[in-house]
């Protein structure tokens, strides 16, 4: 009878461990990634989120894609800041805000992650899914456009089944992959 007891108790043990050693490893990976994917901005982001009717995870896809949150950034095609703006974006932006502009605003957070959101919503209402918003982001909307009227690349209605540039197609499959990372996270 003791015997038994001790095995079971044994037993008892280990499933204890196993137990306390799954939830250690699910923080530490918890934490780890979300040192990686972080949500900076949260406030604005949350506030611009509600006034555009973007999601947040697809605020913080689009920013860890772009700059991977460094408001300073300057890229070599000219793109500025968090959400990698160029100039000519952001005078366009700032017509269809009725917002005058001044280009070294880029550089600031609040007012990038504004134009940027604007940005991002007007993409999706006029494609109406993600996967052709990061294409766009990526590429550019003219080629997009182009893409969603060939039945080789897209399907009856509009949505891309079949995108013809390699480097496109992985963009699109990293920001899907970083979005559901970030709606695991935090939604």
């Amino acid at each position: 009878m003791r015997k038994t007891f001790i095995n079971s108790l044994i037993i008892i043990i280990i499933i204890a461990l196993s137990i306390g050693c799954g939830f250690l490893y699910d923080h530490i990976a918890d934490t780890y990634q979300r040192n990686k994917y972080p949500r900076e901005y949260n406030d604005t982001v949350s506030v611009l989120s509600l006034e555009y009717r973007v999601p947040t995870w697809a605020i913080y896809t689009t920013i860890k894609m772009r700059s991977d949150f460094d408001p300073s950034l300057k890229t070599e095609d000219g793109g500025i800041g968090l959400f990698s703006l160029t100039a000519e974006q952001y005078a366009e932006i700032g017509d269809e805000l009725d917002l005058a502009v001044d280009a070294g605003l880029l550089y600031e957070p609040e007012t990038n992650l504004r134009f940027g959101t604007y940005w991002l919503s007007s993409l999706y209402i006029k494609y109406g899914n993600w996967d052709c918003v990061w294409a766009a982001i990526h590429i550019g909307e003219p080629t997009v456009d182009e893409w969603r009227w060939n039945a080789n690349y897209s399907n009856a209605d509009g949505t891309l089944k079949n995108i013809p540039n390699e480097e496109t197609a992985e963009y699109i499959e990293n920001a899907n992959e970083i979005a559901e990372i970030y709606r695991k996270l935090y939604d």
